[in-house]
């Protein structure tokens, strides 16, 4: 995928044990392109979506403007399915960023979130990403729990390498919202 991503902050919080593959942290507002989705799994979603997604960066808007490639492509659980996540570069904000063609893609600025994230490398596709999500969640969960560091939201997925990229040097994650007391 592209090189730009979200900039954070690293939180710490001596509650949070100490482990490489995971961090808190503070994201700034985020401007993105999202797609709700009604799909079983995450990457059922992430299917449905990409294209359509894609469509709209590649120029599928109201100015046939290219915009670029973001990483991560990120899908969120929610009540009702699926939210998938692109990321607009930095140089964009609200008031300048082209109009979707397809009315299905929200533009939306999604305000300042703490989150918990571990990072895991390996496939995402078929059931080894859906196992690879899970056990990743797993962990992350209840590495929280020890804390005693409350979950705040529902699990984001995060993808950052194209799919064509070997298993073995991707980067992936999962996110979960947190309440930082």
């Amino acid at each position: 995928m592209a090189s730009e991503q979200p900039s954070y902050q690293i939180l710490s919080d001596a509650r949070f044990v100490s482990d490489p593959a995971m961090e808190l942290r503070l994201y700034d507002r985020l401007l993105t392109a999202s797609l709700n989705v009604r799909a079983p799994t995450w990457r059922a979603a992430s299917s449905a979506s990409f294209n359509l997604l894609a469509g709209y960066i590649f120029g599928q808007n109201n100015r046939q403007e290219r915009i670029g490639m973001t990483s991560p492509v990120a899908t969120q659980k929610t009540e009702r399915g699926w939210q998938v996540h692109f990321f607009m570069p930095s140089r964009y904000a609200s008031v300048n960023l082209p109009q979707p063609a397809d009315g299905r893609i929200q533009i939306s600025v999604r305000p300042a979130l703490s989150v918990a994230a571990i990072r895991f490398n390996g496939a995402v596709s078929g059931m080894a990403g859906e196992v690879n999500f899970a056990k990743a969640e797993e962990r992350l969960r209840a590495a929280l729990k020890k804390a005693g560091i409350q979950i705040d939201g529902l699990p984001i997925y995060a993808v950052y390498d194209g799919p064509y990229t070997r298993a073995f040097m991707r980067r992936n994650e999962v996110m979960l919202p947190v309440r930082l007391d």
